[in-house]
């Protein structure tokens, strides 16, 4: 079983009540044990391709049969192009994913999307494999 975590500069809650509980940090009491999943993303793009809509149908179902708190999504943005549009690309792939657990019956309120914008040291411009990496959300689901 994987979980995804995603730590981010912003936080997007549709519930007030997980707003007041920060569970998606990595120290939280709460954090889960798995390992963080990553869904990769084509340049620009917040389209989901077949593979990783399988990891996150197979992620619901984790999440459905376990007690889970929330769903910790943090989404990523190679360096190209500017930062306050990397910043909103970051959080658009982070809602595509949380709609995505959406079509397999999980609640809207489960989930905090956060924004990694751009990771820090990974890339300095071009295009390599280190920003195909940097293309990606996390997921964490916190018990």
């Amino acid at each position: 079983m994987r979980m995804l975590w995603i730590a981010a500069s912003v936080l997007v809650l549709s519930s007030p009540a997980l707003a007041q509980r920060d569970v998606c940090r990595p120290d939280s009491a709460t954090a889960s044990r798995y390992q963080p999943v990553n869904v990769q993303f084509d340049t620009g793009s917040t389209q989901i391709k077949p593979a990783d809509q399988a990891k996150i149908a197979e992620l619901a179902k984790i999440a459905k049969a376990s007690k889970i708190q929330q769903i910790c999504i943090k989404g990523f943005a190679d360096k190209q192009g500017n930062a306050e549009a990397n910043r909103k690309l970051s959080i658009a792939r982070g809602e595509a994913v949380a709609a995505e657990f959406g079509k397999h019956g999980l609640s809207r309120d489960y989930f905090a999307v956060q924004s990694g914008g751009e990771p820090g040291g990974s890339l300095f411009g071009g295009v390599d494999a280190k920003s195909q990496a940097d293309r990606r959300v996390e997921i964490r689901i916190a018990r």
